[in-house]
């Protein structure tokens, strides 16, 4: 159980990482289009929405606000995780009872 929380976690922190190394490749390839990496990031990252009030400089603020909202979509993972491992464990305990 443990071990499947430690891959979500693992994967909460990859992927908001991914996403906005996609989203600035593809501003890099054209500027003037909308990321798709962006439509499909909040099903990916929920807690993305804390960065909505940031503008586009960078600045110590902005980086402390990025910092926890990847922290917090880790914290996310990692408690879906451990309720998937939990059903897991409880699953397949009934299944070899049966």
């Amino acid at each position: 159980m443990i071990k499947v929380a430690k891959w979500f976690a693992m994967a909460g922190g990859v992927i908001p990482v991914c996403l906005l190394m996609f989203v600035y490749i593809e501003l890099y390839l054209n500027i003037n289009r909308i990321p798709v990496a962006a439509s499909y990031g909040m099903y990916l990252w929920p807690s993305w929405i804390l960065l909505l009030g940031e503008g586009e400089e960078i600045t110590i603020g902005s980086l402390a606000w990025l910092s926890i909202s990847i922290f917090l979509n880790v914290l996310l993972y990692s408690l879906a995780g451990l309720f998937c491992g939990l059903g897991w464990e409880r699953w397949s305990k009934s299944a070899v009872a049966v």
